[in-house]
């Protein structure tokens, strides 16, 4: 469709992130310092703006309220690019130890939902143990 009619928004091929800000959902970006200096470089732009631009439609798409993003990095392997300053100041930094057994991890990170739900005073239920074994299965791919 490009190719025969050029850039157009039937022919836009949506990424996830790009998803994610349009659904008020969550986007995860795998592995953050295995991403080139340039992909980093836009989401310091991405996450200070809340905005993504297509130059080629001249067009602009802001988030929707409920857009975030969860980033991953193996800090015992740096990756090919380590994180910026600037890149590191827009996420909270969770650093996770190594547990050897996903029960174990499921256990980490259940207390930590309800300590950060307790200290942050969040309007919200805490999610029930079968999500958060989901979230955790879905982490350890």
């Amino acid at each position: 469709m490009l190719i025969a009619h050029g850039p157009s928004h039937d022919a836009l091929v949506k990424s996830e992130i790009f998803r994610a800000m349009e659904e008020d959902a969550i986007a995860r970006l795998e592995e953050i310092t295995r991403c080139a200096s340039e992909v980093q470089d836009a989401m310091i732009s991405l996450m200070s703006e809340k905005r993504i631009s297509v130059p080629e439609l001249c067009t602009e798409v802001a988030a929707s309220k409920g857009f975030s993003i969860i980033a991953t990095a193996n800090t015992r392997d740096r990756g090919v690019n380590d994180m910026s300053a600037a890149l590191k100041r827009r996420f909270n930094m969770v650093v996770l130890p190594s547990p050897k057994q996903l029960e174990t991890e499921i256990e980490i990170v259940s207390k930590r939902v309800g300590e950060l739900a307790s200290n942050l005073d969040l309007n919200a239920a805490v999610p029930a143990a079968d999500a958060i074994e989901k979230v955790v299965e879905l982490l350890n791919r």
